[in-house]
């Protein structure tokens, strides 16, 4: 996003793309992409640190839609600020610190 930010832009378009063909085709290809980082995070996350009853699963979900949400929102808005978006996902960090995890 700092270094590259043409091709942190151009991603970002092609990732919310609304045409029908683009859209599909992008998606596609995002879809295997995310199932395998996925299931790489899951299978080397340490679960020891998260509340017993938490469901790690759900819980990567809700991250996962939340943080699509917000850069939705900054694409949407065309306020792509890397030290903003920074400051405000690191405080999303630490309140999922306090939801889901023992450190309290």
């Amino acid at each position: 996003m700092r270094e590259y930010p043409y091709l942190y832009s151009f991603s970002l378009r092609a990732y919310y793309e609304t045409i029908p063909e683009i859209q599909k085709s992008v998606q596609e290809n995002y879809n295997d992409i995310s199932r395998a980082s996925e299931m790489t995070v899951l299978e080397k996350i340490d679960t020891s640190k998260f509340r017993k009853d938490i469901d790690i699963k759900t819980m990567y979900t809700e991250i996962f839609y939340a943080i699509d949400g917000y850069m939705l929102k900054k694409y949407r808005s065309n306020r792509i600020v890397p030290d903003e978006i920074e400051k405000e996902v690191i405080a999303l960090i630490d309140f999922w610190k306090k939801v889901y995890t023992q450190e309290m």
